[in-house]
């Protein structure tokens, strides 16, 4: 009934070739998280400090080192990390820096904090006009159109025009308006010649 053990190691097929020992190193391995993303040291302090609770406050100096931590709260799927992020945008801003702060949101989808931002801006008419006139505005068109149509809702508001677009309500004739005027200087004076 059973096959002797020289039969069966015969029939079975061969071994396949053991794979190389690990060498036990002198160290144990410790699972590593590369950043090849961030550039700035800063940034990963920062993530530091919010997993191990070892700073109270946020202390990033630069925006580029700020959009590092927003990439690093976008890819570990750290909300925390990216509130704290966003938070810091909308500190300090200045006409110099406001631009710049604002493509930050739009590269990563902080559409209320952007809406904060151009709020503040369109409502501070002297930094408005600064910023209008810088050469960074200009490089971004999608941020000095909604910068343009924000502030002519703001400032320039169309009286009736509530649910229409500003291009329609001014489109259509108004009471004593442009054409009236220049009917009545066509017909002359009343009681004229």
């Amino acid at each position: 009934l059973f096959a002797p053990a020289a039969e069966v190691a015969a029939a079975a097929p061969a071994p396949a070739p053991a794979a190389p020992a690990a060498v036990p190193s002198a160290a144990p391995t410790r699972p590593e998280l590369h950043l090849d993303f961030i550039s700035k040291p800063e940034a990963a302090r920062a993530l530091l400090d919010l997993v191990y609770g070892l700073g109270e406050e946020y202390n990033i100096n630069t925006d580029e080192a700020n959009k590092d931590v927003l990439r690093l709260a976008k890819t570990l799927d750290l909300p925390c990390l990216e509130a704290l992020a966003t938070r810091w945008l909308s500190l300090d801003l200045t006409s110099e820096n406001v631009v710049h702060r604002m493509a930050t949101c739009r590269e990563f989808g902080l559409e209320s904090m952007y809406d904060a931002i151009e709020e503040e801006l369109v409502t501070n008419m002297p930094a408005l006009l600064t910023v209008s006139h810088t050469d960074e505005v200009v490089t971004h068109p999608e941020i000095l159109q909604g910068l343009l149509v924000r502030s002519a809702r703001t400032h320039r508001p169309i009286p009736g025009a509530e649910g229409k677009s500003n291009k329609r309500a001014l489109d259509e004739p108004k009471q004593g308006g442009r054409a009236e005027k220049m009917a009545k200087a066509s017909h002359g004076p009343k009681g004229g010649a």
